[in-house]
């Protein structure tokens, strides 16, 4: 992440967004993806999760859809050109992302992708959230991701083998000189 925005430009005042925040306190070592850039680099910030809330930090308590993300964010002062947004809820990765897509324009996303799934196969889950029960079918395919962020003119830019999958926005990749 820090070599990515050390390679495009980003707003004057970063911003960044998270969601499942899997804890209500900010500490150095905790695995959020914002949290290096919120502790070390001093970006503005909204984290949000189904379980956990601590305003004091700007952790929201919600049960995101594909249908209320896009107001939560915007009742919450999320940037349409925000720098950063972390999606990790272990079920509806897939539909978030693409509604989010529909009306923000971040630099870069990072959508957490279930290994577990054939590479060469679109495969998610149907739109109802529920809490991941420690199986594994969850989330969405690496393909079924690529194929939403390429409609929306993102690029896949590297992958966290059982993680995360990054996509930044087409107009930010410097193109070859022919």
């Amino acid at each position: 992440i820090d070599f990515i925005f050390a390679n495009i430009k980003k707003s004057r005042n970063p911003f960044c967004v998270e969601f499942g925040y899997n804890t209500d306190k900010i500490f150095k070592n905790n695995n959020g993806n914002c949290t290096k850039l919120i502790i070390d680099h001093n970006w503005e910030y909204r984290l949000f999760d189904c379980n956990n809330e601590n305003e004091s930090i700007n952790l929201y308590k919600y049960y995101l859809t594909s249908k209320n993300i896009c107001n939560i964010f915007k009742k919450h002062n999320v940037p349409l050109d925000v720098d950063y947004i972390s999606i990790d809820v272990d079920s509806i990765d897939l539909w978030l992302f693409e509604a989010l897509l529909k009306e923000y324009k971040a630099k870069l996303f990072s959508v957490e992708h279930n290994c577990n799934y054939p590479i060469e196969r679109a495969i998610t889950k149907i739109e109802i959230f529920k809490d991941h029960e420690g199986d594994r079918l969850y989330g969405a395919s690496l393909k079924a991701l690529n194929l939403v962020a390429e409609k929306y003119g993102y690029t896949l830019i590297w992958v966290v083998e059982e993680l995360d999958a990054f996509f930044i926005r087409n107009d930010l990749i410097e193109k070859e000189l022919e």
